[in-house]
């Protein structure tokens, strides 16, 4: 891991901990990076802090302009600068934002090739959109895909295709978006980006809708929502299915269009994109507002306009404002109508959202109706009709045209009433004619018998899926079984083999008695036999002993008495006594009489 990479992940730490203990970190990771380094991972931490923490991002950004101004370390200038307007961009500081971007153009001075200019062109573009610079925003994004085009960034060229597709949209240009949708989704599709190609094919079906042809649009929703099912996308279901439910309100379908509204603000709360929730709840507020509930669609426009307010973009804020303004208006309270639609005009006006300044044009005058200003009716109309014909958007269009026959008959100028009449009815007409409802409804019907075959296909699939784990928990049941009886018979096995080596070692263990004790006898007898051994001396061999006196020669040439030689070697002892023989022969007298006595005794 890189020492700046080290410190960038001190840094993200830092908005998490402690700051006394994560800057003690990061001050002690500084001392080790150069000093660019140091503006790098300042800038690092400074971006990847954008969102979680907005104060500690600045300070974090704010440093890295002044080390990097310090060094006059271009690169570092220009991220710094970046940096910067990407966190006034986020707070809707558009100005601020194209301010730190044109000093990063500054630094860049035209050099096209650096790896941050395309990027630039891309941030500045959007600044200026959002700042209603729309036109300057067109150019930038045109610059930034000429550099991706020139560095064959697939990717890049796809992303900037898109984004014109949708200022092109914004400006009420639809010819326009749809060239440039269409354009993007074949590029996305070279990426193999799914997602993205359904995202398009759902915006080119939006292109459409704004230009009346509900029959193309409704071709483009259902394919673009069909691929969003499969990749289980949330929020693009969400927003397909939004467009639908406009689409079938369009028509005074409103009970085909509920369904598609509830779910889809149930997908953007699964999604968690606040925006879509606001977008379900005025949908539904419309909804209302069709079946006469004025109280609770005017509850539902209200939930979304704070919604709204505090997350959503400002065309969404525009939607709300709008919705909200137009029910005070058919209420006849006035003030209140007009403090929401001057509002909706006003942001509408600043982001050139051509179809959001008609609308409230248009919803001032039904206000003005309402209380019987034909006058300022009328010239709010007549705005409103100038706008949308620019646009194009036929849909709005009639809607106007509508007011204005009402207005005109409540006044008694019947002639001008039947005149924007036939114009309305004309316009009807040309969007709900007789084919185009009939294509539709059979769109309809196609796309909810595709939806049922793939719910059918789905059950089947699960079915064939429990079949199969069906199977498999059999076969791993009957293996269990088997295995368990095998364990049974091997476990009978051992336990035999266990009883007959206990019974062998019982009898082993006698055995071994016996043996023991015989073995003990044995060495008892031979102990008594050695004991028998050590008292037996024996004499063997030739004696030299002398022929007179009877005396033996020993080993060492001595002669000892026939007694001595003898002791010496036996355990024999001597008692000395005399035999008759000598008796006689020594002590005549005494044998005599010992001779006489014997035969006394015998008489």
């Amino acid at each position: 891991m890189s020492k700046a990479l080290s410190l960038l992940i001190l840094c993200v730490f830092a908005s998490f901990a402690h700051a006394g203990d994560a800057d003690k970190e990061i001050t002690a990771a500084f001392s080790e990076l150069s000093a660019e380094e140091r503006a790098d991972s300042l800038n690092s931490a400074g971006y990847q802090l954008t969102m979680a923490d907005r104060e500690r991002a600045r300070q974090y950004i704010e440093a890295a302009t002044e080390l990097a101004e310090s060094l006059k370390y271009d690169n570092g200038r220009i991220r710094a600068h970046q940096n910067m307007a990407r966190l006034h961009y986020g707070s809707r500081e558009y100005i601020p934002a194209v301010e730190q971007l044109q000093q990063a153009f500054e630094i860049l001075d035209g050099d096209e090739t650096h790896d941050d200019s395309a990027v630039l062109y891309y941030r500045y573009a959007h600044a200026l959109n959002g700042g209603g610079r729309t036109m300057a925003a067109r150019r930038a994004f045109h610059n930034s895909l000429r550099i991706h085009t020139a560095k064959n960034d697939s990717l890049g060229v796809a992303m900037l295709t898109r984004a014109l597709g949708l200022l092109f949209i914004r400006t009420a240009e639809y010819d326009s978006s749809l060239v440039y949708y269409g354009r993007a989704k074949g590029y996305y599709e070279e990426l193999g980006n799914t997602q993205r190609v359904a995202a398009m094919i759902n915006s080119m079906g939006a292109s459409y809708y704004q230009l009346g042809l509900y029959e193309k649009a409704l071709e483009h929703y259902q394919q673009s929502l069909l691929i969003r099912r499969e990749v289980k996308d949330l929020e693009g279901v969400s927003r397909v299915l939004t467009n639908i439910g406009m689409l079938y309100t369009r028509r005074g379908d409103y009970d085909d269009a509920e369904p598609y509204f509830i779910e889809a603000g149930q997908k953007a709360k699964e999604a968690g994109h606040v925006g879509l929730v606001a977008y379900s709840l005025t949908n539904l507020g419309e909804l209302l507002e069709t079946r006469g509930d004025l109280d609770g669609a005017l509850e539902y426009y209200l939930q979304a306009l704070e919604y709204n307010r505090e997350y959503a973009e400002r065309s969404n804020l525009v939607l709300s404002l709008n919705a909200v303004g137009a029910r005070y208006a058919k209420m006849g309270r006035l003030k209140q109508a007009m403090l929401y639609l001057g509002e909706a005009h006003a942001v509408a006006d600043t982001i050139m959202h051509k179809e959001g300044m008609a609308a409230a044009l248009m919803n001032m005058g039904v206000a003005y109706v309402t209380v019987g200003d034909n006058k300022r009716a009328s010239d709010a109309f007549e705005k409103s009709m100038n706008i949308t014909k620019s646009t194009g958007n036929r849909e709005l269009l009639r809607e106007t045209l509508g007011h204005i026959a009402g207005m005109k008959e409540t006044s008694g100028d019947y002639k001008g009433a039947l005149t924007s009449f036939k114009r309305y009815e004309a316009l009807k007409d040309s969007i709900y004619g007789e084919a185009a409802t009939k294509n539709i409804d059979r769109l309809k019907v196609e796309y909810e018998s595709d939806q049922k075959e793939r719910e059918n296909e789905m059950f089947r699939q699960r079915h064939r899926a429990n079949e199969t784990l069906l199977i498999r928990n059999k076969t791993i049941i009957i293996l269990i079984s088997v295995s368990l009886a095998m364990g049974a018979v091997f476990i009978a096995i051992l336990s035999t083999m266990y009883r007959g080596k206990k019974r062998a070692n019982v009898r082993l263990n006698e055995t071994n008695r016996e043996v023991t004790l015989q073995r003990d006898e044995i060495e008892h007898k031979n102990t008594a036999l050695e004991d028998a051994l050590r008292e037996i001396k024996t004499l063997s061999g030739m004696l030299p002993i002398c022929s007179s006196c009877k005396k033996i020669r020993d080993d060492s040439g001595y002669w000892d008495e026939v007694e001595g030689y003898i002791s010496k070697h036996s355990e024999a002892i001597f008692s000395h006594s005399i035999c008759p023989d000598c008796m006689v022969k020594l002590y005549p007298d005494y044998a005599d009489k010992k001779d006489g006595q014997k035969d006394e005794g015998l008489v």
